[in-house]
């Protein structure tokens, strides 16, 4: 299975102070997620068990069901989930085929 480049993890800002080995073998632990256009990929009010980084395509993020953001190549979601597993803040809905590397927490 594919894993994000390092390139694509050094661009979110969580990860852009890690040196190359460390982004090597944080890589190998992410899982390509492939998601077809409207599918859930987070959904508000659930449990957060995943990090996200968008690989390709587009979703819309809502809360309460307002659009309150839109994320494409490069953007990060779920990172509240790193820390303390709590339930997801938003929904995250494919605008497209997409393809995303998530990290189990």
């Amino acid at each position: 299975m594919a894993q994000p480049s390092t390139d694509l993890l050094r661009g979110v800002n969580l990860f852009a102070d890690l040196d190359d080995k460390t982004l090597a073998n944080l890589a190998s632990e992410f899982i390509e997620r492939h998601f077809d256009s409207g599918a859930a990929i987070a959904t508000e009010g659930t449990d957060g068990l995943n990090f996200f980084i968008v690989s390709s395509g587009e979703a819309t993020v809502t809360v309460q069901g307002k659009k309150v953001g839109s994320l494409s190549r490069g953007d990060a979601f779920g990172e509240v989930a790193l820390v303390d597993k709590s339930a997801r803040s938003a929904t995250v809905t494919a605008d497209t085929p997409m393809i995303a590397y998530a990290l189990p927490v």
